[in-house]
């Protein structure tokens, strides 16, 4: 059952690193796995025209970065602490 219109008007929000460890089952390496899930989920999004935020836990990572853009997605992370 499909209703494409209503992911029009909606922004998409989702905890990154709860669904990278829930993917990798323990296994692969972070880094790489997260740069591979960015990917994936990008060429989902612009195929779809979604609006979408992935939000990740700065405690597993060292970017300096807390906002930018990977194309068709906005990547966060949080504040460590």
């Amino acid at each position: 059952f499909r209703i494409p219109y209503l992911t029009q008007n909606l922004h998409f929000i989702i905890d990154a690193y709860n669904l990278l460890f829930w993917c990798l089952k323990g296994e692969g390496n972070l880094e790489r796995e997260r740069e591979r899930l960015i990917d994936e989920i990008n060429t989902h999004v612009k195929r779809r025209g979604l609006d979408l935020t992935l939000v990740f836990d700065a405690t597993w990572t060292e970017d300096p970065l807390a906002q930018r853009h990977f194309d068709a997605i906005e990547i966060l992370f949080t504040d460590k602490g």
